[in-house]
């Protein structure tokens, strides 16, 4: 049996690699979905890029990455070893389910980790969307479990839709090298990400909202002002992004685990 710290280890390690190849792509995706009113698609990523580059400097496409480090770590330790103590409750020991019961282990352990870490995910999306020098106290200041329902909600379809697809493709290729691993990992991480995405964006906005506007009012205002496509506004980006760092994190995890049971 596999220590849980050495879980929790492996977790983190493989989530904060994951996160930090894809945080300037984080970045723009996050201003994407915040800024309804910005016409944006795949083909102007490259201009936003620049334009950051150009105005704000080389580092600043890394911007809030330090806030990334702070929550990824936790977040991932905390996810990763939950699962498997939620996979023990649900099945009597703590390996990969194969069936809907994996769905309920990656909702819950999803619960878990963003419940745990909330505050800090609420600054990153503050830094992320500031465009002045904006220092990480400055981004302290208010509620910092503003969308707090909506994460929560968002949370438990991602992570268990995730999970669900990644356990049963894998169990399905029933290969376990790296290669397979990956692609696993970023199969599940797209489709969940493309089910869920309207409430990852309602979230966004929650956070930097400066007043207390209602998730419902939230999504009547997307609505009206640019319809339906403004729930999906970024999600073009999450096609590079979300199967880079979902496909890396798992397949990471699983290499460092094989390695620390041996």
């Amino acid at each position: 049996m596999v220590d849980q710290l050495k879980i929790a280890l492996c977790g983190g390690l493989s989530g904060l690699i994951g996160k930090t190849i894809v945080a300037p792509l984080d970045r723009i995706h996050i201003m994407a979905q915040t800024n309804p009113s910005d016409k944006f698609n795949i083909f102007s990523m490259h201009t936003k890029m620049h334009n950051i580059y150009k105005y704000q400097g080389f580092s600043k496409l890394w911007k809030g990455h330090s806030m990334i480090i702070i929550r990824t770590i936790p977040y991932s330790s905390i996810m990763y070893s939950s699962r498997y103590q939620y996979n023990k409750m649900l099945y009597g020991n703590g390996e990969i389910i194969y069936d809907y019961r994996s769905f309920i282990s990656g909702s819950m352990c999803g619960l878990t980790s963003t419940s745990l870490t909330y505050p800090l995910d609420v600054i990153r999306t503050r830094l992320a969307v500031s465009t002045a020098n904006t220092s990480i106290a400055q981004c302290t200041n208010g509620n910092l479990f503003k969308g707090f329902g909506i994460t929560m909600l968002g949370s438990f379809c991602y992570t268990g839709i995730g999970f669900m697809f990644y356990d049963n493709l894998r169990n399905y290729v029933n290969k376990t090298n790296a290669l397979h691993n990956f692609l696993c990992g970023t199969t599940g991480g797209l489709l969940a990400q493309i089910i869920t995405f309207p409430i990852d964006v309602v979230r966004k906005l929650k956070q930097i909202d400066p007043v207390k506007t209602s998730s419902s009012k939230i999504i009547k205002n997307i609505f009206h002002t640019v319809g339906v496509r403004g729930f999906y506004r970024g999600l073009s980006i999450n096609f590079l992004r979300n199967p880079i760092s979902v496909g890396v994190s798992l397949a990471l995890y699983e290499k460092l685990l094989l390695t620390v049971k041996h």
